[in-house]
């Protein structure tokens, strides 16, 4: 994997959009430059193993997506034959 790569290939690797890593690399970013991303040569670059680090490093919140369940309604019991 090649450390140092363009927004446009940075979004393509993680599924991300350019326009995610924009708003977060531009003027009122909360990425640090330096350490995830820097300009050379013109164009902003993004460290990709900095990035996994940092989105280790960074507690995962629970998901509120999805269903909810009815009140009167719970999870379906696991099939017994698929032990």
């Amino acid at each position: 994997m090649t450390r140092w790569v363009t927004i446009d290939k940075a979004a393509s690797e993680t599924g991300f959009t350019a326009l995610y890593f924009h708003e977060r690399t531009g003027t009122g970013g909360c990425w640090p430059e330096g350490p995830v991303w820097k300009w050379f040569d013109g164009r902003k670059l993004v460290d990709l193993d900095a990035l996994y680090r940092l989105i280790d490093q960074r507690p995962s919140t629970a998901s509120q997506r999805g269903r909810r369940k009815a009140a009167n309604q719970s999870c379906p019991q696991q099939n017994a034959q698929a032990a």
